[in-house]
């Protein structure tokens, strides 16, 4: 029953009860109101009959007292009459103890006022309703006008009960009439409705339990009909299946779910935001946190920072963000419960939920990631050294999307700037000389399309026009069966290309000196006793390939019996490593000659020591021997000549030595008897003496002083060539500044500027290395005489493999080009004696000392342009 009560069927029938009771008390309260009107009209209709008879007088006034008369009229229980007059007294009334009286003494009845005579005869019964102890009533007080004429007035109080009975019968009959219908329709319409609807209601809502106790499998079951209901139980049914459907992809959703979330390889935790806790994880956070689950939900993210962390203004804005709906990826070192210090990658993401403010936080550790990339990072850098320094530069190009990537090294190679916007296979391809750029494009599309890799060798040219020689490689990757990228490098090999022209240069020139020298190469596998001759060999041996057995017995055969021992005992040494194997021998040929060989190897070890091969050279050395013995003769007969000579040259110097001594002394005895006697004469002749006379005095006194000198410098330059030399290590920079110092006095009130760089030291004869400066730096003093400001500088030119070349430049008055091989000999003068004093032996002694050393000497000069005179040293004399 409490079932049926909560049931829709009891609520639509009460409110159909509810709303034929609404409806049916309107109608009935309508009706009876109406009926009840009828009832009321019809009782003063009634009412009003008695005084309309009487005014016509077809009623008598003693009628009022006869009650039966009156109730038959009527209708109604008549309890009282009364006929008044105008006057207010009482002619006729139903009862006798009113007759007589006054309408005082009735209570509760008043006349109309004196305007009543002036009533109009159609003027209506005054009825009036009276309520009093007895009941209720009805009172009518009408006019009597017989005659048209207002006489006076017929009251009448008549009961209702009859009235009111009929009112309550049909109020009753209605009522029931209304309860009936209404019963009658709610039982119709409650069977109807649960025919038609309640039933199939009941069992859609038995479907929807039972679906939501989650039983996703039940369906509803039409009952006919094709209305809403049934639409509705169909959709439920589609929406069943929909959901039962979704159900189970979410379940097994949610199933693997959990299993990537358990088994996902960084740990996952839920941390809300309001209570700042952890309050969910999975197995892996409890792993890298070394703790349990239950203490995680108890631990703020703060409790494993480590401590260099974050200050809380970052933390809250990192937190700030996850909440505004951002993926936030933030790095963090934390210390787990025992202690292990990690770095993790942490991700934030807001979890969607309608009551609390949840983020996901997902750490994974990325410690040894961290070292991966540090040492990658290294291995990067190194790679890059190591491509450049082998000057190999990668690249890879995706064959779908036409991209493609080039290392720093490649953009070196090209010379152009780092850019990886540009189209690189064009850059590439054009970066080739124009006749091979085809074969490259061919390459690399048979490459693109059929997977073909290739190894080129093609010339080359830079974006800044440097050519170069590029070695380029491709690979292809596949993928099902298909080219998706091709990889491969750039070589620059240009110094091997170079270093190949000259092997191959130096390959040819050796084999045309093989050829044109007769020397014959030979290698020997020791260990398999195999001899391996080249064509020359053949030759040298007067032999044929085929004739020769091709090992080291077959080699010996051929050797001078008298050499044989000699021979062998040389490889045997050098296969014991005690010297190197180069020997001269004889052979006999074929044809019976002998020949001189000599030979030259090389022997190869294995890690134990032991000879495994030997590499050498023959050379026919037949003419040189020749030649040696000749030249031996040569030698004996020279020698005998030299020697022969050199007693002669012995005897010449001596001669030469006497004889400038003789002329010195015998040169020197006239001059100093003409200076004397032009002193004697000077002086007695003095007061005598014209001037011209007293000019050609000093004239003669000059040119023998002069000849003075010309003698002393000329013995010197005598003595130059036969003095011994005295080797020994000379500092040029110490003798230019003692040589410098010499020269003082004489250069003291002139403007000189002397420029004396780092000069090197050497191994030679001191002495005559002082005459050959002094020479030199007084010639510059003396021909920048002119000169208010002299620049005198002296230097080294830069190191030569063979010689030390030293200089002194001036600014001097400098000479004619023309005339430099004057500058060196004996007498050479390119000045007069008046212009410059001396004697011209001075430079040439400067030759004589730098050619005793095995030096050059030379000189570069413009006149009024200064002068510079160089010396060499060779390096050997160092």
């Amino acid at each position: 029953m409490n079932h049926f009560t909560k049931s829709l069927r009891f609520k639509v029938t009460l409110l159909v009860i509810a709303v034929e009771l609404l409806i049916f008390s309107g109608v009935g309260v309508f009706y009876t109101h109406r009926f009840s009107q009828e009832i009321d009209n019809a009782i003063i209709a009634r009412l009003s009959i008695p005084g309309l008879l009487m005014t016509r007088g077809e009623l008598s006034f003693d009628a009022v007292s006869d009650k039966r008369t009156m109730e038959g009229l009527l209708r109604e229980p008549y309890s009282e009459g009364i006929v008044i007059g105008l006057d207010g007294q009482v002619y006729f009334s139903s009862d006798p103890a009113r007759l007589d009286t006054h309408l005082d003494e009735i209570d509760g009845l008043r006349l109309p006022g004196p305007e009543a005579s002036t009533v109009s005869i159609d003027a209506p019964d005054r009825v009036t309703p009276v309520r009093d102890s007895t009941g209720t009533y009805l009172t009518c007080l009408s006019p009597l006008r017989p005659n048209g004429k207002l006489t006076g007035f017929l009251y009448l109080k008549v009961g209702t009960e009859i009235s009111e009975a009929e009112k309550r019968e049909v109020f009753l009959l209605f009522a029931i009439g209304s309860l009936a219908t209404i019963t009658l329709t709610a039982a119709i319409l409650s069977w109807l409705l649960h025919l038609m609807v309640t039933r199939r209601l009941n069992s859609l809502v038995e479907i929807f339990r039972r679906f939501a106790q989650g039983d996703y499998s039940t369906r509803a079951q039409t009952l006919g009909g094709d209305d809403e209901i049934a639409t509705l139980m169909n959709g439920f049914n589609g929406l069943a299946t929909r959901l039962e459907d979704t159900m189970a992809h979410l379940s097994e959703s949610e199933s693997r779910f959990r299993v990537l979330v358990e088994h996902a390889p960084e740990a996952i935790l839920v941390y809300d935001v309001d209570t700042k806790l952890y309050i969910d994880a999975n197995q892996n956070a409890e792993r890298l946190f070394a703790c349990s689950l239950e203490r995680l939900r108890l631990s703020s993210p703060t409790d494993f920072f480590a401590p260099v962390q974050p200050d809380p203004a970052t933390v809250e804005q990192t937190v700030g963000n996850a909440l505004a709906g951002q993926e936030v990826v933030v790095e963090r070192a934390i210390i787990n419960a025992v202690g292990q210090q990690l770095l993790c990658e942490v991700r934030l993401v807001l979890l969607p939920s309608s009551n609390r403010r949840l983020i996901r936080a997902s750490y994974t550790d990325i410690t040894e990631r961290k070292r991966a990339e540090e040492a990658l990072q290294k291995s990067e850098t190194l790679l890059n050294a190591t491509q450049r320094l082998s000057k190999v530069g990668g690249w890879e190009f995706d064959v779908k999307t036409g991209k493609s990537f080039w290392t720093q090294e490649l953009y070196r190679i090209h010379e152009i700037p780092s850019d990886p916007g540009i189209d690189h296979v064009q850059e590439s391809l054009k970066s080739f000389r124009p006749e091979v750029r085809p074969i490259l494009s061919d390459a690399f599309q048979r490459a693109c399309e059929q997977g073909e890799s290739y190894d080129l060798e093609l010339p080359f040219t830079t974006h800044m026009g440097r050519p170069l020689w590029i070695r380029t490689t491709a690979q292809p990757v596949f993928e099902d069966g298909k080219v998706v990228r091709l990889v491969g490098n750039l070589l620059d090999i240009t110094e091997r290309k170079r270093a190949e022209d000259a092997l191959r240069l130096v390959s040819e020139r050796l084999q045309l000196a093989t050829r044109v020298a007769h020397i014959g190469i030979w290698d020997w596998d020791v260990v398999k006793n195999e001899l391996i001759w080249d064509d020359s060999m053949y030759q040298l041996y007067g032999t044929r390939s085929g004739d020769f057995g091709g090992a080291y017995d077959a080699w010996m055969r051929t050797i001078h019996p008298e050499d044989k021992a000699y021979t062998d005992g040389e490889i045997q040494a050098a296969l014991r490593g005690e010297r190197e194997y180069a020997p001269e021998f004889r052979i006999v040929r074929a044809d019976g000659s002998i020949r001189f060989i000599k030979a030259d190897s090389l022997t190869t070890r294995d890690q134990s020591g032991n000879p495994v091969r030997m590499i050498g050279t023959n050379i026919d050395i037949t003419e040189h021997k020749r030649a040696e013995e000749e030249i031996r003769k040569l030698n004996q007969d020279l020698e005998q000549r030299v020697a022969e000579r050199t007693t002669q040259l012995e005897a010449a110097n001596k001669e030469l030595e006497a004889f400038a001594y003789s002329v010195s002394h015998d040169l020197r005895a006239p001059l100093r008897h003409i200076d004397g006697f032009l002193s004697l004469l000077k002086d007695c002749m003095a007061t005598t003496l014209d001037e011209r006379s007293q000019h050609y005095m000093d004239t003669i006194s000059k040119a023998a002083g002069r000849m003075g000198v010309l003698i002393d410098d000329l013995l010197s330059f005598s003595r130059m060539g036969r003095q011994e030399i005295n080797r020994a290590v000379v500092d040029l920079g110490t003798l230019v500044q003692d040589v410098i110092h010499e020269f003082d006095p004489e250069t003291k009130g002139r403007a000189i500027h002397w420029q004396v760089a780092e000069l090197p030291v050497v191994i030679g004869d001191r002495a005559m290395l002082r005459v050959a400066l002094v020479n030199l730096i007084s010639n510059a003093l003396k021909f920048t005489q002119p000169r208010e400001q002299v620049e005198i500088a002296i230097g080294c030119l830069p190191e030569h493999e063979t010689e030390t070349v030293v200089f002194v430049r001036d600014n001097g008055v400098g000479f004619d080009m023309q005339y430099a091989d004057k500058l060196f000999g004996v007498f050479e003068r390119l000045h007069g004696v008046e212009e410059f004093e001396g004697t011209g032996i001075g430079l040439a002694n400067v030759r004589r000392v730098i050619a005793r050393h095995g030096g050059r000497t030379w000189a570069e000069g413009k006149i009024d342009g200064g002068a510079t005179f160089y010396f060499s040293l060779p390096q050997s004399v160092r």
